[in-house]
């Protein structure tokens, strides 16, 4: 059978025809790609988490010398992973330790409790430094691995900001959740984005496709058995005495506690708990009440403070300072 004339040639169109549109779509999808990434990028809040390290002794701590803007806000770390500018070598260094209440997560590095307290103290002409040693979900297992590691810093005075939750929030060594714990960034902060925000308008087993898998395993060299619920708070405790180091604590309340819809047996068991320390303790609830705010106004979530609270997680800082000091009986 002989080709009608002209068939090939048509042919040779479509197909040039179907690489141009491939063309296009190719050239279509790469800057749809580039656009996203740049939006996703300029808005400073995907493709910016502050990085973790796994470790044997505190579970997991931030990566040293490390400087984020994640959601536009400053996170800045020193070369021990610390929420705080350097360790100086002389001047008193007073050391804060927690959770992500007292870390900030997401609000700015000049917002936080650690940076006003020391700022209030130098504007009074006291040459302190208070470091910001705390991370999401530590609890006071993993603040004891974190003396252990590095040890006091020469620290004259120490506080311990304390929740209920804590006496729960127990080191297990479970592999970091890339999407909780991230030591590593993607390569695209679009990809960040879409694993953040799309899961939530999709069915669940959709979702969780999306999640990332990128676990990161805890060295199993150089774990040791850590004590757990009460028994952590008075180990804890119990080394910063041990050292020498004046300590006071603070009691951070969540929303439920402050609003009374809490189950208020976990917080009698921690209020016992730091009872038996012996150690003053001041409630932040009650600075809270004093400054007539609602619980809505100073908290951005159940559990952590906004830029406000952090003003009066720094008023009540500054108070167990005092309290410090009159025990000792030095005028300030």
């Amino acid at each position: 059978m002989v080709p009608k004339a002209g068939a090939g040639t048509r042919a040779g169109r479509g197909r040039r025809r179907v690489g141009r549109w491939l063309g296009w779509s190719v050239a279509a999808l790469g800057l749809f790609v580039a656009v996203a990434e740049a939006a996703s990028r300029r808005d400073l809040r995907f493709g910016q988490s502050a990085l973790l390290v796994p470790d044997p002794l505190t579970e997991y701590r931030f990566a040293p010398n490390q400087s984020v803007r994640p959601y536009g806000k400053l996170q800045s770390y020193n070369a021990l992973g610390m929420r705080s500018g350097p360790v100086p070598d002389t001047g008193e260094v007073v050391l804060v330790f927690g959770d992500s209440v007292v870390n900030g997560g997401g609000v700015g590095q000049e917002e936080l409790a650690t940076g006003l307290l020391q700022a209030r103290l130098k504007g009074r002409g006291e040459d302190v430094y208070v470091g910001n040693v705390a991370a999401a979900s530590w609890g006071p297992a993993n603040i004891l691995g974190w003396i252990d590691k590095f040890g006091l810093l020469r620290a004259r005075r120490a506080v311990v900001v304390l929740s209920s939750h804590d006496l729960t929030d127990n080191m297990t060594y479970a592999p970091l959740d890339c999407s909780i714990h991230p030591t590593r960034r993607p390569p695209l902060a679009l990809i960040e984005r879409l694993r953040r925000t799309l899961p939530k308008y999709l069915p669940e087993g959709v979702g969780r496709m999306l999640k990332c898998r990128s676990n990161t395993p805890i060295p199993m060299e150089g774990r040791r058995a850590m004590p757990e619920g009460e028994a952590a708070v008075a180990a804890l405790i119990a080394r910063l005495v041990a050292a020498g180091v004046p300590t006071c604590i603070v009691l951070h309340s969540e929303v439920p506690e402050m609003t009374g819809d809490a189950d208020p047996d976990q917080m009698t068991r921690m209020r016992a708990a730091l009872g038996e320390t012996g150690l003053p303790v001041i409630e932040e609830a009650e600075l809270i009440r004093a400054s007539g705010r609602a619980p809505r106004e100073i908290y951005r979530d159940r559990i952590h403070l906004n830029a406000l609270g952090q003003g009066l997680l720094a008023e009540a800082l500054g108070a167990c300072l005092e309290r410090m000091a009159g025990e000792a009986g030095v005028s300030r």
